[in-house]
């Protein structure tokens, strides 16, 4: 399947702020980008919707779906699965916005060896793994055996990125003012997505046109 524009994929560490920035970002560009909802098998934790945080599937439908390839990528952790589809891709595509893939490098590198166009992103810090280590540890919502999980997953996608310079399209470090990183990436997205994102700041200039003549 082909896809009618390109994917943008973003990879950091946990710590670095990637769903802050995301949100953050979703508030100032509204209906500009879209999380690519993604399949899995793991039951649903409290809170999360069928179709708006993933899409909960049994064990058997994923593998149906498997074998027909209609994922642009799976990944597996203990027993769950999860799964990017070319359909959630292409469904936010169609509706015109930027759609994002924050999932791991090692599933980045799956998506770029089937040669489909994408964007990459790597979110990080000025400090890289220091800077990070002191982050988590100054958050204190974890535990230590938790803490030592991040940062071994940590280390690798750190050393991923400076094995493989040329594999991410930008580097955001994401370090105190995370609205300069937010600045940043629009600036990126205005790059790639001009009709789309010179289409949310029209959209922004009649909104305060409108609230100034009221």
């Amino acid at each position: 399947m082909n896809l009618s524009a390109k994917p943008t994929i973003m990879c950091g560490p946990s710590g670095v702020g990637k769903g802050t920035l995301l949100k953050l970002f979703q508030s100032r560009f509204p209906s500009t980008i879209s999380l690519c909802v993604s399949h899995t098998t793991r039951a649903p934790r409290e809170g999360e919707i069928d179709g708006v945080h993933y899409h909960f599937v049994s064990k058997q439908n994923f593998l149906a779906l498997d074998q027909c390839n209609k994922f642009v990528e799976v990944t597996h952790f203990a027993d769950k699965s999860y799964g990017t589809s070319f359909q959630a891709i292409q469904d936010v595509i169609e509706r015109q916005q930027i759609c994002l893939l924050e999932i791991h490098y090692s599933a980045a590198v799956k998506i770029k060896n089937l040669g489909i166009d994408c964007n990459c992103i790597f979110v990080t810090t000025s400090g890289g793994f220091a800077t990070l280590k002191q982050r988590l540890k100054g958050r204190g919502t974890e535990s230590a055996q938790q803490i030592d999980s991040r940062l071994t997953a940590a280390q690798k996608e750190f050393a991923f990125l400076q094995s493989n310079p040329g594999f991410f399209d930008a580097i955001l470090y994401n370090d105190r003012d995370v609205n300069q990183t937010v600045d940043a990436l629009a600036q990126q997205f205005a790059q790639w997505y001009p009709k789309i994102m010179k289409t949310t700041a029209s959209l922004k200039t009649r909104a305060n046109v409108q609230c100034t003549l009221m």
